[in-house]
């Protein structure tokens, strides 16, 4: 071992280094070697040596005072309720402030105990006890000198000395005195040192953000006054003695000393934290944590002017405590990136010691986002496609990195020559592309103020580049479809757009130069490509999409260039070279190249030049009408936005706007497919072409409704399509996928989520659908054939077709004739289905096929009539009326025997789910439909089928209720009574359902019986006949409410007894009901035929009252 180390060094680590010594000398032999190198060190400055050991005494016997303090601050609960905010626990603090501001007891107790040690012989000599009060008695000062004085006469060294040298007594003791006072002055001192940096501490701790980072103050630095020890003494010192302080002190921790040292504004905080970090390096991580501490708080509070040095000084640090080692400095620049802060610095440490990492990092902070994640490639293309141009004028959000370098010019020059530097030298490099390009892209995404007055190096990368592109230029012939430097060629190509400038720059024309080899020697289809289309923006002075271009390579979310830059680099690039830039750009709108990549094709639709339109008319009529062509632009990206650029062309002529897909053309490509064989390649293609002509004629549609050419959307196999699309087959088509599902959930939204079917059994075309259906009307048993017939040709050929042959078949009662329906006509009308025979009800299989198709028909038209009301309202009345007419047919269907039971009574009933669930599905979605049913009269039998069957019919109580209001008026009592006969009945049913409910619409229509429901069942007193009508009615109100009252009276005898509150209520309604009957047969009249026959009624009802009373368990209250 031989020392090695600077000057500088040795003078920073000092301390350190007398305290290896001593622990050398204690630990280890004389005759080591560290031994010798250490006391080389030392005596490299011997008057600091001397000082600093001195100092390291000096302290260790002053923190005595709080030896017991050895715990530092901690966090506790705020006790505000919320248990993740913690405030500092500074009360060690605070003891060991006040145990620095009085030290004389506990000096005068550290005496006694070192005096009481070196007496430990002779503990009970006489006089002690004396000499102990005599010394609190005198100052502090006399105490120490009598303390020397002591040591002195009791120190046998010192005894020997003075015997052998008597007459130098005096000198000597003088020399003593001059020394204890040396010590006297260091040890007040590092007192006062010691109390202020602890009341600094505090006081920052006090003032810390809480743990979300919020802060109330607006300003982070700590109000000080201007003579504090930190300020007055020498610097040479200070390094010195907190190095030795913070070794001593466990009270205090190196995180909290450092941040209150930048907050306080401590000028030689820097150097400060630099002597604590070197004199002990496992602290310079908490040293670290506070600088970066202080740093976001006056970053939190960047409203106040005054934090700026605050700033300053907490960057000024974290650069000193990474100049101690290339580790360090390594570990900062880890910890600074992980925390997202100082990126200045950040940056400028990579410079130093990482240049590789240093382009990382500028490509890593330049092409964050708004959330903090970088941008990737599909967000760029998905910015792109929906045609959102970037920002010339300024950034979206604040970049940190770009606000530093803009500031810091030196900064911006160092990391520019650094980067021009490396590509010079690697840039040739076939091995080192992926670095060079790199760099490249680094240098592209630095601020324009980093290119500076000097252009040489510019000009130097330029030229390097020119003669690269020039060197490494294809091969012959064929360009291969991609290249191990086309990474390297578009950002290559970005730098020279991106750093041309002005033409007033001198490296203007040496970019242009460089731009120009680089379009003319592409390496590959995917650099061909960005050339053809870098040309033409050039040719069209396009600088919107020469943004976008630049935006999508450097992923990047603005570029550093305004329009005016980039309009002069178009003028005077393509000034003279406008010929061959046409022909590259014309090179890209080639049939060949835009079957690889229709980018070139987009852009030049995009920007509707009238000299392109038959070209490009051309172009897209021969790819839709060639299923290969097809095939080939679906495989490719941008399939989807090509199509949709052609139809916004189409409509932004000023001329007749023809689509380039016909109706009649795409029903006859549609009719063309053998959807029996559709696994197949050739179907495949065929698939794929009706696809993009179905998206073509759907976006044509949506842009221009009122045109003559739109296509009739729910005649196309639009559900097919989609299950293709999803599907794939091998092929990516998740753009075109969800390209085709917006436009068909846009025109058809009831197709979206309606899955198709898989194949099952034979392959069975429409007409075989039709035949077997024939055949079942002449032979009931070809019903189930009928049906397996029916979804089999369903999950193979389009709905439509198979759903329009059914339903022709269904209404031809079995005779053969020509199709009378369409299906568009069969979507705006449903309820034609209404007209089927009663055998396609009694037969399952064509029953159905039936429900089937109009589940799918309702659906249609749902969307077609709320697309084409003129409110929402007159759309809920029509659909609510439709749904209504529908429920009754098929409630009476159902519910009656003859339709699904057969002509025999005694037959067990059957019922079909079928019908039970397009029921079911039409209520739940409909409110009235049931309220309106039951006012019109319906039969107990479809009643009783509605309250076993349809538990949602409890969901129009409130309507009912509503109804039957008095004050509404709003129904006829005949109306009234059925409506109320009815209620009761959904109400008892389904009561467990909605107790609350049911019981409410119970009380209401009980309400309705009793005041009208006697009177009306009974008729007029004297009159023989049945004169009681309804306006226009034929039918005799007094036997539609005889037969009311009696359901009425037989539903509320079937109640449970144990359910007491309907029991009470239904007792109570039989009892008022039998009370009004015998009123009424107690009345006098007139004698005769008539009065027999009405209290012949008044009898049969109290008789039916009283019965079902007792049935329940009531008590008759007459």
């Amino acid at each position: 071992g031989q020392w090695s180390a600077s000057k500088q060094e040795v003078e920073l680590r000092l301390p350190l280094l007398m305290k290896l010594l001593s622990d050398a000398h204690r630990r280890l032999a004389p005759d080591e070697a560290i031994i010798s190198c250490l006391e080389d060190a030392a005596s490299a400055n011997p008057a600091d040596s001397d000082n600093v050991e001195r100092l390291v005494n000096l302290a260790a016997k002053l923190l005595r005072r709080i030896e017991e303090l050895t715990t530092s601050v901690s966090r506790e609960p705020t006790g505000a309720g919320d248990s993740t905010r913690f405030d500092w626990d500074t009360n060690n603090l605070d003891v060991a402030i006040q145990r620095l501001e009085c030290p004389e007891e506990k000096a005068n107790g550290e005496r006694s105990e070192c005096g009481a040690k070196r007496t430990s012989s002779d503990t009970n000599a006489p006089g002690v006890g004396e000499v102990k009060k005599k010394r609190r008695r005198l100052s502090p000062m006399s105490q120490r000198m009598e303390l020397v004085v002591e040591v002195l006469e009791n120190d046998p060294a010192l005894g020997k000395q003075s015997s052998e040298n008597d007459d130098d007594d005096d000198e000597d003791f003088l020399q003593l005195l001059a020394k204890s006072a040396e010590n006297s002055s260091d040890e007040s001192l590092l007192t006062r040192l010691l109390r202020e940096l602890i009341g600094l501490v505090k006081l920052s701790l006090k003032n810390a953000p809480t743990d979300d980072g919020a802060n109330d103050i607006g300003s982070c630095i700590i109000a000080t006054s201007s003579n504090l020890p930190l300020s007055e003494t020498e610097l040479h010192r200070l390094v010195v003695v907190l190095p030795v302080l913070m070794e001593h002190a466990p009270l205090l921790r190196h995180e909290h000393v450092a941040s209150a040292l930048c907050r306080a504004e401590v000028s030689h905080s820097p150097k400060l934290i630099e002597s604590m970090g070197a004199n002990c390096p496992p602290a310079t991580s908490c040293l670290l944590r506070g600088c970066i501490s202080a740093y976001r708080l006056a970053k939190q509070n960047s409203r106040s002017a005054e934090n700026e040095s605050v700033k300053k000084l907490a960057v000024e640090s974290t650069r000193l405590l990474a100049s101690l080692s290339k580790r360090e400095a390594m570990n900062v620049i880890c910890v600074l990136r992980r925390e997202k802060i100082m990126e200045g610095l950040t940056l400028s440490l990579l410079l130093d010691h990482d240049p590789i990492g240093a382009a990382a990092f500028i490509v890593e902070m330049m092409t964050r986002t708004v959330n903090g994640t970088a941008n990737d490639a599909k967000t760029l293309r998905r910015r792109m496609e929906k045609n959102k141009h970037p920002s010339f004028s300024k950034e979206p959000t604040e970049n940190q990195l770009k606000t530093e370098l803009t500031k810091d010019g030196a900064l911006a020059a160092k990391a520019r020559e650094l980067i021009c530097q490396r590509i010079v030298a690697i840039y040739s490099d076939a091995e080192a592309s992926g670095e060079a390009a790199l760099f490249i892209k680094a240098f592209s995404l630095l601020p324009r103020n980093s290119l500076g007055p000097n252009s040489k190096p510019i000009e130097e990368v330029m030229l390097v580049i020119q003669s690269a592109a020039t060197v490494k230029n294809a091969r012959k012939g064929t360009l291969p479809d991609t290249s191990e430097n086309d990474n390297l060629y578009s950002q290559s190509m970005a730098l020279c757009c991106v750093t041309k400038g002005n033409p007033t720059d001198s490296h203007f024309l040496a970019c242009g130069e460089c731009l120009l080899a680089l379009i003319r020697h592409p390496q590959s289809r995917e650099s061909f490509i960005l050339s053809s289309r870098l040309a033409g923006c050039l040719v069209h002075n396009d600088t919107k999409t020469i943004a976008e271009i630049m935006v999508g390579i450097l992923n990047a979310d603005s570029v550093e260039s305004n329009e005016r830059q980039l309009m002069s680099l178009c003028e005077e690039t393509a000034r003279e070279n406008e010929d061959e830039l046409r022909t590259i750009f014309m090179r890209g709108l080639e049939l060949s190249t835009v079957m690889y990549d229709p980018i070139v094709a987009i852009e030049t639709l995009r920007r509707s030049s009238s000299r392109y339109v038959n070209e490009l008319d051309s172009l897209m009529k021969a790819i839709l009408c060639s299923p290969d062509l097809c095939t080939q632009v679906a495989k490719s990206r941008g399939a989807h936005s090509l199509i949709q650029e052609s139809v916004k062309m189409l409509l932004r002529r000023p001329g007749p706007r023809i689509p380039c897909v016909l109706p009649l053309s795409l029903e006859s490509l549609s009719h063309k497919i053998p959807w029996a064989k559709v696994a197949d390649e050739r179907s495949a293609q065929l698939l794929l072409q009706l696809s993009l002509q179905v998206i073509y004629a759907l976006e044509f549609a949506a842009l221009d409704p009122s045109s003559p050419f739109i296509v009739q959307v729910r005649n196309l196999p639009l559900r097919e399509l989609l299950s293709f699309i999803e599907r794939g087959d091998g092929i990516d088509l998740k753009p075109l996928a969800t390209c085709l599902k917006r436009l068909v959930s846009k025109h058809c939204p009831d197709y979206v989520h309606r899955r198709v079917a898989t194949p099952i059994g034979a392959v069975a075309t429409p007409n075989k659908v039709r035949e077997s259906i024939m055949k079942s009307f002449q032979d009931g048993a070809f019903e189930i054939v009928a049906e397996k017939t029916f979804l089999s040709s369903r999950s193979i050929y389009p709905h439509q077709d198979v759903d329009l042959a059914a339903v022709n078949a269904l209404l031809s009662s079995g005779v053969a004739r020509h199709q009378v329906y369409s299906y568009l006509a069969l979507c705006q009308d449903p309820l034609g289905l209404m007209k089927a025979p009663a055998k396609v009800w009694r037969l399952k299989g064509l029953r159905c096929i039936l429900v089937r198709v109009l589940k799918d028909l309702l659906g249609a038209n749902e969307c077609i009539v709320t697309q084409s009301a003129k409110s929402q309202n007159v759309a809920t009345d029509y659909l609510t009326a439709r749904d209504a007419i529908i429920v009754k047919c098929v409630v009476f269907a159902s519910s009656s025997g003859f339709v699904m039971g057969g002509s025999d009574p005694s037959a067990r009933p059957k019922y079909c789910m079928q019908c039970i669930s397009l029921v079911r599905f039409l209520v739940s979605r409909r409110r009235g439909i049931i309220a309106s049913l039951a006012k019109d009269g319906l039969s107990g039998s479809c009643l009783s089928w509605i309250t076993q069957f349809i538990p949602e019919s409890i969901l129009d109580a409130p309507m009912m209720m509503k109804l039957l209001h008095v004050e509404n008026n709003l129904l006829t009592a005949t109306q009234c009574v059925c409506l109320a006969c009815a209620g009761v009945q959904i109400g008892v049913m389904h009561f467990e359902r909605n107790e609350k409910l049911a019981f409410g619409l119970i009380c209401a229509c009980n309400l309705v019986m009793v005041n009208s429901g006697v009177a009306l069942s009974v008729g007029l007193v004297g009159i023989p006949v049945a004169c009681l009508r309804e306006d226009g009615g034929s039918q005799n109100i007094t036997d539609i409410c005889r037969e009311a009252l009696f359901r009425l009276i037989r539903v509320l005898s079937s109640i449970d007894p144990k359910k007491t509150s309907l029991r009470n209520e239904a007792s109570l309604t039989l009892s008022r009901l039998a009370s009004k009957a015998k009123s009424e047969s107690s009345a006098g009249g007139i004698a005769g035929v008539a009065a027999a026959r009405r209290k012949a009624g008044l009898k049969q009802i109290w008789d039916a009252c009283v019965q079902a009373n007792t049935a329940i368990g009531g008590s008759a209250q007459l």
